[in-house]
């Protein structure tokens, strides 16, 4: 049983989406994708040392460079992370090997997004499909692999996917 204090909230719960952070061998390399291709914003791109990052991260010798994009209209971020320290192999993402994720990102004009992605070389999984069941029943879906294999998923959806707000 919980206890409830008046004036307080008594389980923790997420507020809001705040950003999603992406490792990536080369922020010099990704940015062309997610700022030339997409279209987020640089909102700033910067090489932090502080203390705390070495706890947080559990080693006190990391070195790391990192740039926050900017969503138009959005609260929510993307920031491109690359940790120099790590000589680790990038995740086949490609295949959606477990610990992998994808972005998902509301789009406008699906076909021009994708002609975009394939004009600056990278690639699509498939072609738009029509989602038949679910939340973007009668959108367009599509799967494109950004820099370092990176899964975008984009959707031009007739409906919100949270039920309010506006249509993309």
């Amino acid at each position: 049983m919980v206890v409830q204090n008046p004036g307080r909230q008594s389980t923790p719960r997420v507020l809001a989406p705040h950003h999603i952070g992406i490792h990536v061998t080369s922020i010099d390399e990704a940015l062309p994708f997610f700022v030339d291709v997409l279209g987020l914003e640089v909102a700033f791109r910067w090489s932090p040392r502080a203390p705390y990052l070495g706890t947080l991260l559990d080693d006190s010798e990391y070195e790391m460079e990192a740039v926050v994009l900017r969503i138009e209209g959005s609260t929510f971020a993307v920031e491109l992370v690359h940790f120099g320290h790590v000589s680790a192999q990038a995740a086949d993402a490609r295949n959606a090997a477990a610990g992998t994720a994808h972005l998902a990102l509301a789009v406008t004009d699906i076909e021009d997004m994708c002609r975009r992605v394939k004009e600056a070389g990278f690639e699509l999984l498939s072609d738009p499909v029509v989602p038949t069941i679910g939340p973007i029943r009668g959108g367009k879906v599509v799967l494109a692999l950004g820099p370092d294999g990176i899964r975008v998923e984009l959707i031009q959806s007739p409906n919100w996917l949270h039920g309010s707000g506006p249509t993309p």
